[in-house]
């Protein structure tokens, strides 16, 4: 499960010198927007298990990751960048993280090539992102599915009355739902629409099929990033060959 923090953060305030030259220069860099190594809002220092001083801390309001670094579950590349490709951009930046092939475009995701390298046993959903769209990390796999939610993934354009047939339409009528299902599996051709429309219909009855719960486990916070989480938690417990997953 990748979890990209899209977005940026200030990494000289969240992990900071906290001694030697390294704090002389954050200091100096930063007469008044620095953390301080003492008093009520002073920084979390970092220590190894075997009580070994670092020189750097958290931020005082990362308690959180705070007690992860504590538990031996937490580590951190500081000061890393990508010295081939210096656009200063915060979109090349990303771009390049998802691609894995920093300075070079139109490239497959990293994600995808991972996939692809080892063996790729048929499965119902093996990549799967939780999102508005497929992540650049994922652009090339033709078995990536990409969506926002369960209960989301559908067609719902048009009459809402018309997507699916209910009892209240006239006999042997059918919805849109039943109707490009039928389309796409008789097609006799296999390729460019038929082919696409067949793996949209094959990913929505999939999906339909499993019982997803948009009820949150008891004591997960209600947000965005937790119902995403609860939807990669629920498709691996469903046994579907879930292999990678990507959350932003």
């Amino acid at each position: 499960v990748h979890v990209f923090l899209r977005g940026g953060i200030d990494g000289l305030n969240l992990v900071l010198p906290i001694a030697g030259n390294d704090r002389n220069f954050y200091e100096q860099a930063r007469p008044t927007l620095q953390v301080p190594v003492s008093g009520a809002a002073a920084a979390l220092p970092m220590s190894l298990a075997n009580g070994t001083q670092t020189g750097f801390g958290l931020h005082p309001s990362a308690t959180g990751l705070h007690d992860v670094w504590n538990a031996g579950k937490l580590a951190v590349v500081h000061c890393c960048g990508m010295q081939t490709v210096v656009t200063r951009s915060h979109f090349d930046a990303q771009a390049f993280l998802d691609l894995g092939t920093p300075g070079i475009r139109g490239a497959s995701g990293w994600l995808t090539r991972a996939f692809q390298s080892g063996s790729r046993p048929t499965a119902t959903l093996p990549m799967l992102a939780v999102g508005n769209g497929t992540p650049v990390s994922m652009l090339g796999a033709a078995e990536a599915l990409s969506m926002s939610s369960p209960s989301d993934f559908q067609l719902n354009s048009g009459a809402s009355q018309w997507r699916a047939y209910t009892t209240s339409m006239p006999a042997g009528t059918k919805g849109m739902t039943e109707m490009m299902a039928e389309i796409w599996s008789s097609a006799g051709v296999s390729t460019g629409v038929e082919l696409a429309g067949q793996r949209a219909d094959g990913a929505m009855r999939a999906i339909a099929a499993q019982a997803y719960s948009g009820t949150l486990p008891v004591g997960w916070p209600d947000n965005t990033f937790s119902r995403q989480l609860w939807t990669i938690a629920q498709s691996i417990r469903f046994d579907l060959g879930l292999r990678y997953a990507a959350v932003d």
